[in-house]
């Protein structure tokens, strides 16, 4: 028995020892991960602060070109209709399409009433797109000031999150 005893002893010593020397060995490989992994969330925390500056940056132009179209929908950068610009140059279109031999050729005041709906129907639909332009853009102006100043934040601090 007392063969055992020293045997199991010695395995025990053995372990214990080879499990100190694997916990020394392998303290150092921890820190040096520990210190790539801080670089690498600075990197994350720097990279995300680009892109939410470059990203308000744009948002705010998009932002100000809404505003100054919200100004004169007619001139604003969603003109797809050139005819809509004048009655006259309304009807030059609408005067070309018919022929001489056409049985019907539309009155003045059947095209004005024809240009008038027109204009409406562009005038609403521009209104909508430079509305809708506009909320995007200021919601995309919070989501990226918000992101920056949290990241902001955690880089000044070192990557350290304060607890209270």
């Amino acid at each position: 028995m007392v063969d055992f005893e020293k045997r199991s002893l010695k395995v025990l010593l053995f372990i214990i020892v080879k499990g100190e020397e694997s916990t020394v060995v392998t303290r150092e490989p921890k820190r040096k991960s520990m210190a790539v992994r801080n670089k690498m969330a600075q990197v994350y925390g720097y990279v995300v602060c680009v892109v939410a500056i470059i990203t308000f940056l744009i948002s705010v132009s998009g932002l100000i070109m809404s505003l100054i179209d919200k100004g004169d929908p007619m001139l604003s950068r969603y003109q797809g209709n050139q005819k809509l610009v004048s009655f006259e140059h309304y009807k030059a279109e609408a005067l070309k399409n018919v022929t001489k031999d056409a049985a019907y050729i539309p009155q003045d005041n059947s095209l004005q009433e024809m240009y008038e709906a027109e204009k409406a129907e562009y005038l609403a639909r521009a209104e909508h797109s430079i509305q809708k332009n506009i909320i995007v853009n200021i919601v995309v102006i919070v989501i990226a000031l918000s992101l920056f100043f949290v990241h902001w934040v955690y880089l000044v601090r070192g990557g350290r999150v304060q607890t209270e």
